[in-house]
């Protein structure tokens, strides 16, 4: 093959600027393609000196004698264009081949650089175009001239990326979606983290990890895992490194200051173990966003829950929390301001010895607000409404009759079919709870809205045997076919959703003192004017008037509102003068005049 660059004894020099033998862009073109065709006319028997010199020829013109001037110029616009051709034809020249037979099976034919051959290098390179290259680059025998002319080349593998594909940030080529990667170590701790939260959410044991089915499929289903984490693992570094990162995204609030209020309850475990905990509600100086910190859960079973407990618990975390520099001592209103952590109030219920624990607490830190939890006052409210002496019976016959359907497989399917026929929708009974907050209202409004089902139950069942003989089935049959059941079941829904919507106000997490002034002045005004409606004779509108007698036998349904909502009155009035400030609602109020209005709008844009 003759060389179409000019040996480095005697390097070729380009025209200069403004030789009438420069070729100018539209001849250096012609001068490519013919070089080009001469290359593949080689390979029929024509030599590739002939091809050079017929394509300098049309380059320059008639009468051009420097071939070799021409033919470099052509070589370089091969070099410029970056084609393979090109690239093939400039390069391979500075190589010795092998003229090894290439058979199926073995390593690529090897190649031999002429500089390292004249130098005493033995052995060879591949002889792929990209690696010749890179040696001709890297070589140290190599002249300057030959380097100067492949250092523009550049080669690239065309399956890695495509021009004409976008490719997304970080997104590989499609060759990388085959190849095998291991687990990064970033990677492999997010995933110790979810199969941590798997196991504490599905409630297995750690012990799972070491089972051979669970790291059989781990390691076939998850993308280059090598091994899989131990119960060790999940039990320890895992656990603390979760820990660790909980701990430090609940004190990022404390960073911008908060105004924090204690609250402290009681509560079993699933385990039945008896628990009390601290929690601060944490209400940020800059945004005024709400967070929740749980400061401490302490096992009291066993224990005797005393007014000393109480007062030892909550005192004892508030010294932990100025000890820590968290918190300045309540009271030191200079101090407190340099404080991230300011403790304005402590909430709790009102039993007997959390209310006395509170007055100690009130003592020792006079500045701090020491109020009721007004949910639970709420929930002992609804409890006066369901425990009068008028409310007993029909609240203990709605709990039997959910209760007969529930144990009853035979029964409860002859109802949903009723159901189904007569709604058109699936409907199942609501259980009543421990508490009475929700739950009351709950059961007594589904048993509501399934009375059609449930009367045409009594109706076509009503000569069952095997219904009247048993336990509690005539009851409920009685239940069932009773005017009264039906009437009182309506006063006592009605008179406990004005309490479940408060509940549903109180319970926000950014709800305040506030909330709580503006929920006593709503429950009432809507129970005194009950008790005003009620008391007035039919067709009279005067003035209201109380009863003129009391029925003891079957009052009406407006003598039973009236004397459950005068009743109920009284218990809220106690309770709003035994538990509470006056002056801090109505402090309260006034700051924050448009809370009694929230959740009750009903008109757009009102």
């Amino acid at each position: 093959m003759a060389p179409l660059v000019a040996p480095a004894a005697a390097p070729l020099l380009a025209p200069a600027a403004g030789d009438p033998m420069q070729p100018t862009e539209t001849e250096a073109a012609g001068a490519l393609n013919l070089l080009t065709a001469a290359g593949g006319a080689g390979a029929a028997g024509q030599s590739m000196e002939a091809a050079a010199a017929n394509s300098g020829s049309a380059a320059v013109g008639a009468g051009t004698s420097n071939l070799s001037t021409a033919a470099a110029s052509a070589t370089d616009a091969i070099a410029e264009a970056g084609t393979s051709r090109g690239n093939r034809i400039s390069v391979c020249e500075h190589f010795e081949d092998t003229k090894k037979p290439y058979r199926v099976g073995e390593p690529p034919p090897r190649v031999m650089c002429i500089y390292c051959a004249e130098n005493g290098v033995t052995g060879g390179i591949n002889g792929r175009v990209s690696i010749m290259v890179n040696h001709l680059k890297a070589c140290p025998f190599t002249p300057a001239s030959v380097k100067a002319a492949v250092l523009p080349l550049e080669y690239k593998r065309n399956y890695r990326f495509r021009a004409h594909v976008a490719l997304a940030p970080g997104m590989a080529g499609a060759m990388q979606a085959h190849l095998f990667k291991p687990m990064s170590v970033a990677r492999y701790k997010e995933l110790e983290k979810d199969l941590l939260n798997v196991a504490l959410s599905c409630q297995f044991s750690f012990n799972a990890m070491q089972s051979p089915s669970m790291r059989a499929f781990l390691l076939k289903w998850v993308p280059g895992l090598k091994k899989t984490p131990t119960r060790g693992d999940l039990s320890g570094t895992v656990l603390q490194r979760v820990f660790s990162d909980t701990r430090a995204a609940m004190m990022k609030p404390y960073e911008c200051g908060v105004y924090s209020s204690m609250r402290m309850d009681g509560y079993k475990s699933r385990a039945g173990n008896k628990v009390m905990g601290v929690l601060a509600v944490n209400v940020s100086r800059m945004s005024g966003k709400v967070d929740l910190d749980l400061r401490r859960a302490a096992d009291i079973t066993g224990v005797a829950e005393t007014a000393d407990l109480i007062f030892e618990t909550i005192d004892g975390e508030i010294e932990r929390c100025v000890a820590d520099g968290l918190l300045a001592r309540p009271g030191q209103e200079a101090e407190s301001r340099s404080k991230l952590f300011v403790l304005v109030a402590i909430v709790s219920d009102s039993a007997s010895c959390n209310v006395a624990a509170k007055r100690r607490l009130r003592v020792k830190y006079p500045t701090l607000f020491i109020v009721a939890c007004h949910a639970h006052q709420l929930n002992l409210l609804s409890g006066n409404i369901i425990t009068h002496t008028s409310m007993r019976e029909v609240t203990a016959t709605a709990s039997l009759v959910v209760a007969f359907f529930l144990r009853s497989t035979k029964y409860m399917g002859m109802l949903q079919k009723l159901v189904i026929a007569l709604l058109g929708k699936p409907l199942k009974f609501e259980k009543k709870r421990d508490t009475r907050w929700y739950s009351h209202h709950a059961m007594v409004l589904r048993i509501l809205q399934l009375k059609v089902p449930l009367v045409q139950f009594g109706n076509d069942n009503f000569m069952d045997a095997d219904l009247r003989h048993k336990s509690n089935g005539p009851s409920v049959l009685d239940a069932l076919h009773s005017w009264k059941f039906w009437e009182r079941l309506e006063v006592l829904r009605s008179l406990l959703k004005p309490i479940v919507v408060e509940l549903g106000i109180i319970e926000r997490r950014a709800s305040n003192l506030a909330d709580v002034s503006a929920s006593f002045g709503r429950l009432y005004a809507f129970y005194s004017h009950t008790v005003d409606a009620t008391a007035t004779p039919v067709g009279s509108t005067s003035h209201a008037q109380a009863a003129v007698f009391s029925v003891k036998a079957s009052p009406t349904t407006k003598t039973l509102t009236h004397q459950i909502t005068g009743s109920f009155l009284k218990y809220l009035q106690w309770r709003y003068n035994y538990f509470y400030d006056a002056a801090e609602l109505t402090m309260a109020h006034v700051l924050d005049p448009d809370r009694h209005l929230r959740g009750l709008l009903a008109i757009a844009g009102a």
